[in-house]
């Protein structure tokens, strides 16, 4: 069983696909579930689309790092937690930062064919 978070599609054609996390703080790096990571790499190849990560601030109002992850690059290097649990590591300077305006300009330029 897989869980992608949200999947753009254009006139019955997937677009994009998007894993979307949410912290409250502001971190350098952000961990994303080696499982979800996982399943969103697995979709974006069968399904020939770009995957992207969104990670939502809510720390000093909303804003959002917005990760392109490239589908045929080898796969991230995961990280074993305390905890047991595996991550992948996604640094912040990976990412854009957007406010909610920039988000929405974003997945609009995504759906008429941008980006």
């Amino acid at each position: 069983m897989y869980d992608i978070d949200m999947v753009l599609e254009v006139d019955s054609r997937i677009v994009a696909i998007f894993e979307y996390k949410r912290y409250q703080k502001r971190y350098p790096d952000y961990m994303i579930p080696a499982f979800e990571y996982i399943a969103l790499m697995k979709f974006a190849r069968l399904l020939r689309v770009v995957p992207y990560i969104i990670v939502e601030i809510v720390e000093g109002g909303q804003s959002f790092h917005v990760f392109k992850v490239d589908r045929f690059a080898p796969k991230r290097e995961l990280i074993t937690w305390k905890t047991g649990r595996k991550f992948a590591v996604f640094p912040a300077s990976e990412s854009e930062e957007m406010d909610a305006d920039d988000l929405r300009e974003f997945i609009t330029s995504l759906a008429q064919g941008g980006a």
